[in-house]
């Protein structure tokens, strides 16, 4: 069975698609800053990795055969934490799924 990874699966994007993904019974790992923005989320399809952006969160990927980038730094931060997870998160997010063999990465861009 595959495995999907979410990146920013507690925003609104990730969290709607990781809801219907566990509605299809598919596997999720959630990668999220904060675990306990889904505590409304229950399902034995579902593993919840706390992990912030600005480190190394490609051991998420082990296992996994697409990614969805649907990490933003949100409406309230300033323009270095725009750059900083908008841009070079998703770069990272590419290379790690790259390396670890991830057949198909989706990556959301924010204009700014």
């Amino acid at each position: 069975m595959s495995k999907t990874l979410i990146i920013g699966a507690s925003g609104q994007i990730g969290k709607m698609t990781a809801e219907l993904l566990l509605e299809n019974e598919q596997n999720v790992v959630a990668l999220v800053r904060d675990k306990n923005k889904l505590s409304d989320l229950n399902s034995s399809f579902l593993t919840i990795v706390e992990q912030d952006l600005e480190g190394d969160f490609g051991d998420a990927m082990k296992g996994c055969d697409q990614v969805i980038f649907a990490a933003g730094s949100g409406g309230s931060t300033g323009d270095d934490k725009t750059v900083l997870i908008d841009l070079w998160a998703a770069t990272k997010a590419a290379t790690f799924a790259k390396e670890h063999g991830v057949k198909t990465i989706q990556i959301r861009f924010k204009v700014i």
